[in-house]
């Protein structure tokens, strides 16, 4: 597919014009990021405590459920806390898992993010498994670096880099693309964006790999193959000057985000320096304007 430069503008235009709605509005659609940092505050001397805490919340894709699970509810469940989890071992998590998801009569479901295709089909004795398992991957893999905060990489100078964490994270169970982007965003967000993406890794993910696509061809698809074409390629660099080339084929993400991510922000701003949150939002804006959209065959190709 060729690329029709104008009728990209004319949607980067559309896309910018989504931003600023959301900007306006404090759009907050997914992750209650306010309330998590409220509820992190009052672990803020307890860092590791503090980090599974916000861990839960990515798990539940839900701060108040990640709440209810480390604190305890009313007698039914008697909460988990890290030094908890440390110190019971696998029995000790088992049983409050399933204690958990059995301490009402409605089970708990485990947030859109998390559960998406998950929960409707599974019993209150499948979340807790799953539930577990997550939990129990986790620990394994963080405490190989010894702490939540060294796996994290949060006193390292300089600053980590958000590629490296995002693919460190990779083989924690039930985390894929999705679930490593959101957590490592609720953690950028509470630990004063000490890590910020350089891009947004929509290869893999749903709505903004279908927002990119409508983007560049009017077509809310999944496929990554469009944007590999030799012809796609060429007319784009043909196009683009500087660091927004595509130099192979395998790095076509990294040029196509990053013009993304470059525009978008000279449209919102003026200011040279981008935001600490503005990719973090991006993501989650391209996620939610092709939502909107209608799909128009050869639209911006």
């Amino acid at each position: 597919m060729k690329l029709n430069i104008d009728n990209l503008n004319r949607n980067i235009s559309s896309l910018a014009k989504k931003y600023k709605e959301e900007k306006s509005k404090s759009h907050d659609p997914n992750r209650n990021h306010e309330k998590l940092k409220s509820f992190s505050e009052r672990l803020k001397n307890k860092k590791e405590e503090q980090l599974f805490h916000i861990f839960l919340a990515s798990h539940f894709d839900s701060p108040d459920l990640a709440h209810e699970f480390y604190y305890g509810i009313n007698g039914s469940h008697k909460g988990v806390t890290w030094r908890k989890l440390q110190d019971g071992g696998e029995t000790f998590l088992k049983k409050a898992c399933k204690s958990f998801f059995n301490s009402k009569e409605k089970p708990y479901k485990i947030g859109n993010h998390r559960g998406r295709n998950f929960n409707d089909s599974k019993s209150k004795n499948d979340l807790a498994k799953y539930t577990k398992e997550v939990i129990s991957s986790y620990q394994k893999k963080v405490v190989e670096s010894g702490s939540q905060e060294e796996f994290f990489e949060l006193n390292k100078k300089p600053k980590p880099k958000f590629k490296d964490l995002f693919s460190k994270f990779k083989n924690v169970h039930g985390f894929g693309r999705l679930g490593r982007w959101d957590h490592l965003e609720r953690l950028s967000r509470t630990n004063n964006f000490y890590i910020i993406p350089e891009r947004i890794y929509s290869e893999g993910s749903t709505g903004p790999l279908k927002g990119l696509n409508y983007l560049f061809f009017g077509k809310k698809s999944q496929n990554t193959k469009a944007f590999k074409e030799e012809k796609f390629i060429k007319s784009w660099n043909k196009k683009m000057n500087g660091k927004c080339k595509i130099s192979e084929a395998s790095k076509v993400f990294d040029s196509v985000e990053r013009w993304v991510i470059d525009e978008t922000w000279r449209k919102v701003s003026n200011k040279k320096e981008k935001d600490d949150d503005f990719i973090f939002n991006l993501e989650s804006c391209l996620c939610n304007w092709q939502k909107r959209k209608k799909e128009v065959v050869n639209e911006a190709c």
